[in-house]
């Protein structure tokens, strides 16, 4: 399980290392040109496509023809959908078929089977906070005892509470599918606030203005930096609640940056 150099586990960097990169982008994007960069970005999508059709991809190809709406790959997203049987794979597919308007049941139902663990599960969030809401070194004591009550180690059990579940509830999100609207409500209120942050991005990425108080709520409830994390989802709501929640939990100058980078054109899930 990945960590910094004083032993933080990484998850809670994450995002704002996606912001990194999305302003960068937006750097090299002036510099080089429109034009520029929307041929390299063609060529890119239109590897992504070769890849599919070829079987030899994985799930960042699949992505970039998410994030493109490239409708023309549908065909052969549907061929490797049926062929592949790695699980997350699978499920990355038929997200992106689903984002790009294949709602053929199969796709939708193999989704929330996917994610029915992370809305399940009762795992605590192995991050360990201190009385500030800071997160220290080391994994929080609740966690450890629950992976050896459940027979795993924390190293084990810390991989699957920090990416696996969190990654397929984003998926669900990336869906922007309104079906996915009390799913992504359910993962809130986990006690993993991994999978809370990762509940409160789709919400964003779905736009249920509805959730924007329980979202508010779960914030009050989580240490300062896990509040932070589930905030960001706020910045992309045109609703002064929202915005009011962001200047409370986020830090001042992380959040000027996640709303240049929305003007940029980012969304809450990177796309």
């Amino acid at each position: 399980m990945a960590r910094n150099g004083r032993g933080k586990l990484t998850v809670l960097l994450i995002p704002r290392v996606l912001l990194s990169c999305s302003l960068l982008v937006g750097l090299i994007y002036g510099q080089l040109g429109r034009t520029q960069v929307a041929n390299e970005r063609t060529a890119e999508v239109a590897d992504a496509i070769a890849k599919v059709r070829s079987g030899k991809f994985n799930g960042y190809h699949v992505g970039i023809i998410g994030e493109a709406r490239a409708v023309e790959a549908v065909p052969d997203l549907e061929k490797q959908f049926t062929r592949t049987s790695e699980p997350i794979e699978k499920a990355k597919i038929a997200q992106v078929l689903l984002l790009l308007g294949d709602r053929k049941d199969v796709y939708w139902n193999y989704l929330v089977e996917a994610v029915k663990p992370a809305l399940e599960t009762d795992v605590p969030s192995p991050i360990h906070y201190d009385t500030a809401g800071k997160s220290v070194q080391g994994l929080s004591q609740d966690f450890v005892t629950w992976a050896q009550a459940h027979g795993q180690s924390p190293d084990q059990a810390g991989e699957n509470a920090v990416y696996i579940l969190p990654g397929i509830v984003m998926m669900l999100g990336s869906t922007a599918d309104p079906r996915a609207v009390p799913f992504l409500r359910q993962a809130l209120s986990s006690p993993n606030y991994q999978i809370a942050a990762a509940a409160a991005m789709g919400i964003a990425e779905t736009q249920d203005v509805i959730s924007i108080p329980t979202v508010i709520s779960r914030c009050k409830d989580a240490p300062a930096e896990a509040a932070g994390s589930i905030a960001e989802s706020l910045v992309y709501f045109n609703d002064p609640r929202a915005q009011d929640a962001v200047d409370t939990f986020v830090p001042k100058e992380h959040a000027k940056a996640l709303r240049e980078a929305r003007k940029m054109g980012r969304g809450p899930l990177h796309r």
